[in-house]
């Protein structure tokens, strides 16, 4: 499959956040204890909580794109449920000015699912408890296929013009940046 010049854009523009987003999170030894466990995932539920709330009116009716289908919220919140936790008062909530940035935003919380279908595996593999963790893996056996699809809305709202290089670039870095004052301990 061809990717979308935009996705070149992105990976070339974000690359540094990423790896610093993943390298501070400290992921394997925050989900090994229960307590870090419960925290980690209240921070992905704020992240998501404050994300998807400004992205709802600029995602909705993007054609294709599925929006209320690819929320996570719901799963999040039932997985800090299952951990005995509670939701974290909003910190930041982004200000989203136009699609183009709303989509890259969009960007870090569906790479996210790629991440964490990954990280479902390793899980099962180590035989580690997923108590608390079945939003990792939102779409299952589908996760390409919605990455493919997601990548597709991007590349086709991009090309047509409706979707700005520099503006789906800034809604990416500030995803990265906001993920990672969420998750960070």
């Amino acid at each position: 499959m061809k990717q979308p010049e935009i996705i070149l854009i992105l990976r070339g523009a974000t690359g540094a956040e990423h790896l610093a987003l993943e390298g501070a999170v400290n992921l394997e030894a925050r989900l090994s204890d229960l307590d870090r466990r419960r925290v980690l995932v209240a921070g992905f539920y704020g992240f998501h909580a404050d994300a998807e709330h400004c992205l709802a009116p600029w995602l909705e009716r993007v054609a294709g794109l599925e929006f209320a289908a690819r929320r996570r919220l719901p799963r999040i919140g039932a997985d800090l449920l299952a951990l005995g936790g509670r939701p974290a008062p909003s910190r930041e909530r982004p200000t989203v000015t136009s699609l183009g940035y709303a989509l890259g935003l969009f960007y870090v919380l569906e790479g996210s699912s790629l991440g964490g279908r990954v990280i479902h595996r390793q899980l099962s593999a180590s035989n580690l408890d997923q108590l608390g963790l079945s939003f990792f893996d939102p779409y299952g056996d589908q996760t390409a296929a919605q990455w493919r699809a997601f990548i597709d809305v991007l590349g086709r709202e991009h090309a047509a013009g409706r979707a700005d290089a520099g503006e789906i670039v800034a809604g990416a870095q500030d995803g990265f940046r906001l993920a990672r004052m969420w998750l960070t301990e």
